[in-house]
């Protein structure tokens, strides 16, 4: 029952949808269709996770929708650029609005599942903080803190070794569903592996091959059954 769940404050900080996934070699308009939908993804489980009582949507994208939640979740435009500034902001509204545990999720894990997440929050619990490394294990998708006050994101190239010096422990052993965030062509074809929601399979079977310029880029996303 959720009121014996431990409840999470959530921040899920989202770029616009044009200005999100540039490593992604594709036009504007497919980056933008696939940046949409690993967000809606990512939104519904985290609003459907009986173990997440506040989600905190830090973002400027003006078609961002709230996702069926019970009224758990709102969204703030952020204050300034870049995505750590994005998330501290959002842990301000937090702090001054909420008690527990705070995590941060990344828009694009597109094979996230409820059971995934529920299973990392559950990991993350016993640590004043705590973070999962990305598929490479150079980078971080899910930063947690077991008080707001002490929530120190340091995304960016190498976060996983500059979050581990701050005293966060590393969650390498949870599920690789956690980790497999989406940058690049290749890891496009790579979570297709592990399933994706449904937003996102919807978007990639939409991708128009005929926008790609390179043959080797067309071959990748042929390789994905789209």
């Amino acid at each position: 029952m959720p009121g014996d769940t431990l409840q999470w404050s959530m921040i899920v900080p989202l770029k616009p949808w044009r200005a999100a996934k540039s490593r992604l070699a594709l036009d504007d308009d497919s980056r933008a269709a696939l940046a949409e939908a690993f967000a809606r993804d990512v939104l519904d489980v985290v609003a459907a996770s009986e173990h997440v009582g506040l989600l905190v949507i830090v973002s400027a994208e003006p078609s961002l929708v709230v996702p069926q939640d019970g009224g758990k979740a709102i969204i703030l435009p952020p204050q300034t650029t870049g995505l750590n500034a994005a998330i501290r902001y959002g842990n301000q509204w937090v702090r001054r609005n909420r008690s527990g545990p705070v995590a941060v999720m990344p828009g694009d894990l597109p094979s996230l599942t409820g059971p995934v997440l529920d299973h990392v929050l559950e990991v993350a619990s016993p640590f004043d903080r705590a973070h999962v490394p990305d598929r490479e294990g150079a980078g971080t998708t899910i930063l947690t803190a077991a008080d707001p006050r002490t929530l120190s994101p340091r995304y960016g190239p190498g976060s996983a070794r500059r979050h581990a010096l701050d005293g966060s422990h590393p969650m390498v052993t949870v599920d690789v569903r956690a980790r497999c965030d989406v940058d690049t062509i290749a890891d496009l074809a790579h979570v297709r592996n592990f399933g994706i929601g449904p937003h996102s399979a919807a978007a990639i079977r939409s991708l128009d091959f005929r926008v790609l310029d390179s043959q080797t880029h067309r071959k990748s996303l042929q390789s994905l059954g789209a």
